[in-house]
């Protein structure tokens, strides 16, 4: 599966793709938040993405963001990166649109597990769509529960 992880500094970012290579994933790398973005909404894009919240130019939250205002049927599932420790802070990154957060540094254990829920979900996910592509549209009737009385 093809995986974006998107994180400024040089040392976190080789550890993190290192981890998430050898768990099978081919691993897109970017350093700034605006080159996360332009890689997200391509066709052959990114299924999961693991974006840093603190970046130059486009912090991760914005990248977030702007990935749930495009409409599309199989968006990526985007997990924030925080070294931000606080409950609030990671309701933001949630409320943004992330599918979740993932403390910095993150336990091995902890990277994984995600990893493999992304996996799930990112097959899961495009099969999901495909089937509603498949329904018949038909219209809507809505039966009204008020009682007219002439």
């Amino acid at each position: 599966m093809k995986t974006l992880m998107a994180e400024d500094d040089p040392t976190s970012r080789m550890a993190l793709a290192g981890a998430m290579k050898q768990g099978g994933l081919e691993v897109v790398e970017t350093s700034q938040g605006a080159a996360a973005w332009a890689a997200l909404p391509k066709p052959a894009a990114p299924a999961l993405a693991i974006q840093d919240w603190m970046m130059l130019e486009t912090e991760g939250r914005e990248v977030v963001r702007r990935i749930r205002a495009r409409p599309t049927a199989c968006p990526p599932l985007i997990t924030i990166l925080t070294a931000r420790r606080a409950k609030a802070d990671a309701n933001a990154g949630l409320e943004a649109g992330a599918e979740g957060s993932l403390a910095q540094p993150c336990p091995g254990g902890e990277l994984s597990a995600r990893l493999e829920v992304g996996r799930r979900l990112g097959v899961t996910q495009p099969a999901l769509s495909a089937k509603v592509e498949e329904l018949p549209l038909a219209p809507v009737q809505i039966k009204s529960t008020q009682n007219h009385e002439s």
